[in-house]
């Protein structure tokens, strides 16, 4: 093993393969915990908040530290659901490893894929526990082709399951060569025994498999494999601890995580073939000029660490979780927050264990630690020493693909409704707010249903508002279809200093998805220097309005070419308010249309449902982009927009029997159908009239 003492790992897998089981059984073999706490009794360590005991699945990252043998593991219990899994793509890039749990009943699962994909992305080491080796229905070998079909990578099997009579007793070390049963009084270990004989065959060949592999990463035993020669015990360790940290291979254990049987050596060979910190290279940041900047993960570096997660604790208030990317951190230290550009002052230090909290005398590269009570410091944000200042990239979240419109059920209850947004906003990254400027509607929009819905639950349950929700609006856009020329002209005079401001302005439009931009391109003159900068003020806080609809209006270009002043009487303000006027003067003009997201949804189906789901699709105005064949269900792979989509998910339960899943991220954005922008269009001036005429 690395010298390095400490690990880190994320539990990266779909909803119901027993990864949260697995941390359990993880923590009581380390001595963490007394005893297993089961899902279905809402007694897990990394599943506590009251949303997880009640949907019997986890929604947030938990973490949990604990020592094997003489090392020091952060494990983090991720979230598999498809509405929480951009936050799990975010960690995944600030961790080591990662052990995914595999059904041995089901095999992959097509979910996993693309948690597959998130790892490779990151190149990052992995380790793989085909999980409930117990139930009737499980087979060693067909989940191992599974994985091999379905992810294709590099894998090798380290251990695999002793079913005696139906039953599964104990796991074969295929490195060792040697049988663990359990029993009432061998605990997670098991009792070393020689492999039954009836075994003896199925242990050769997942040995030469594993040979094999060790032969095909190593170069030095590459020639020896080849020439027939044995390949000892130690050469293999060697050769997929080397293969697993480069990401090249995945060793493959095999058990049951509700019966902790094959968990102590998963537990073995992890610290045994994983990276350490040490291992995974050096951190890219900027100082604060934007000069690039590298922190290597060694105690000897200047303190830097990357803020993982924030949560709200009724008691202890703000926990901020970090992940210390160089250096050493102390109780009491001084530290700088580059993305908040404040001091904080660090208190005590914890590592976690679920809501356990242990009080360590200092923290270094690798770790994952908690601090309380931190003043301007929020998730995602770089902490680092002041002397040597750096600034990571921030966690990149997607973007929300589901809004529901928000208030309180009692009158009174704003403030409350306020409060308890901001805090759950504080811990949960993937959620958004925003109060749309003419419905005065406030939208909180998230990742899917389950998500939205969560949210919710925490308003209830933590700070005990009741809300009502309702369909908000879609986030159309506006645009332009054709170049023009503008004037605007703000005059006033009503006794004394007046107000002049009188600009010209070319609109026209860009490509789609490039966003805005402003040009100056007055000459001689006709509009004073300093004013520019009002004038494109001006034509931002416009188009921010709107025109046609009163939705953001984007892929434009805006060049000032011509203008005039009063020596006396042009301010800021008359230039900034010119432009606004030249802008909805100009849009009007230049064949305004509306926009519309279009979302790329994955909707994975039973075979038999993948009819009605892909006519339905197609009601939605959708276009199918592929079908594929996953593991028992359909992947349908289509174009829809979002406002077809506002209510996709009790439509997709009720069409499945509750099997059908889904996931969808923003992908473009196109011209509404004439018809349906002209019906937007009326309902936002009937409106805005009746705003008027209040």
């Amino acid at each position: 093993m690395n010298d390095s003492g400490v690990r880190n790992v994320g539990t990266i897998a779909p909803k119901g393969t027993g990864k949260t089981t697995l941390v359990e059984a993880i923590l009581y073999n380390a001595g963490a915990v007394e005893q297993m706490g089961k899902v279905v009794d809402g007694n897990t360590v990394s599943d506590s908040d009251i949303e997880e005991i009640e949907r019997q699945m986890t929604l947030f990252p938990a973490v949990c530290s604990f020592k094997w043998k003489k090392s020091n593991i952060h494990l983090i219990d991720t979230a598999g659901y498809p509405d929480f899994i951009g936050e799990t793509r975010a960690l995944i890039h600030n961790l080591d490893n990662a052990i995914m749990p595999v059904s041995g009943v089901d095999g992959v699962r097509s979910h996993a894929v693309k948690l597959w994909r998130y790892l490779n992305e990151k190149s990052l080491p992995r380790f793989i526990f085909l999980n409930e080796m117990d139930k009737e229905n499980a087979s060693f070998d067909n989940a191992w082709e599974s994985l091999k079909k379905v992810l294709e990578f590099g894998f090798v099997p380290v251990t695999i399951p002793i079913v005696q009579e139906k039953k599964l007793t104990g796991v074969i070390d295929l490195i060792k060569m040697k049988a663990y049963t359990i029993s009432d009084t061998t605990g997670g270990g098991g009792r070393e025994e020689e492999i039954p004989v009836e075994m003896q065959e199925v242990a050769e060949k997942y040995r030469e498999a594993l040979a094999e592999t060790a032969a095909e990463v190593d170069d030095s035993l590459t020639e020896k494999y080849l020439e027939g020669h044995e390949i000892s015990s130690e050469e293999i360790v060697k050769a997929v601890r080397a293969g697993t940290v480069n990401a090249k291979i995945s060793p493959v254990f095999s058990g049951s995580a509700l019966n902790n049987i094959g968990v102590s050596q998963l537990l073995d060979y992890f610290l045994e073939f994983s990276a350490a910190p040490s291992e995974r290279g050096s951190v890219q940041g900027k100082d604060l000029q934007g000069k690039e900047v590298e922190r290597k993960p060694h105690q000897n570096e200047p303190f830097s660490a990357m803020v993982l997660k924030t949560t709200i604790d009724q008691y202890a208030g703000k926990i901020s979780i970090f992940r210390v990317i160089s250096g050493v951190i102390k109780p009491d230290a001084i530290v700088y927050n580059s993305s908040t550009e404040r001091k904080e002052k660090i208190g005590q230090i914890f590592f976690l264990c679920g809501k356990k909290q242990t009080s360590v005398p200092s923290a270094s590269a690798g770790d994952i630690v908690a601090v309380v009570k931190l003043q301007e410091t929020y998730s995602s944000d770089t902490l680092c020493d002041a002397a040597y200042q750096v600034v990571y990239p921030r966690m990149s979240l997607p973007e929300s693909v589901l809004s529901i419109a928000i208030r309180p059920k009692e009158r009174g209850d704003e403030d409350k409704l306020s409060m308890g947004l901001g805090r759950i906003r504080e811990e949960d990254p993937l959620m958004r707010l925003e109060r749309h400027e003419q419905t005065k509607e406030l939208t909180v929009s998230g990742m899917g249903q389950l998500h939205v819905d969560s949210i919710v639950n925490r308003l209830k349950h933590r700070f005990a508002v009741d809300v009502e929700v309702s369909t908000p609006q879609v986030p159309y856009r506006e645009t332009i279809r054709k170049k023009v020329e503008v004037q605007g002209k703000y005059k006033r005079q009503s006794g004394g200093r007046g107000q002049y401001g009188d600009v010209w302005l070319e609109l026209e439009p860009l490509s789609r998805g490039s966003g805005f931009e402003f040009e100056n391109k007055i000459f001689g003159g006709a509009v004073p220097r300093n004013y520019i900068p009002a004038v494109e003020k001006g034509v931002v806080e416009r188009m921010s309005k709107g025109v046609i609809a009163g939705y953001p209006i984007v892929d434009m270009k805006v060049t000032i070419f011509d203008g005039s002043y009063h020596e006396v009487d042009s301010s800021d303000m008359a230039f900034k308010i010119a432009a606004s006027m030249a802008i909805t003067k100009g849009v009007q003009q230049a064949d305004p249309v509306l926009l519309e997201p279009v979302m790329s949804i994955e909707v994975e189906v039973p075979d038999e449902c993948m009819g009605d789901i892909i006519g339905d699709l197609n009601g939605r105005r959708g276009r199918i982009s592929s079908i594929d064949q996953g593991p028992s269900v359909k992947i349908i792979k289509a174009l829809v927009p979002q406002a077809e989509l506002l209510r996709y998910a009790p439509d997709l339960r009720s069409k499945t029997s509750g099997r059908g899943t889904y996931t969808m991220e923003l992908d473009h954005f196109e011209e509404v159908p004439r018809k349906i922008g002209a019906e937007i269009i009326e309902r936002y001036e009937r409106q805005k009239k009746e705003e008027e005429e209040k």
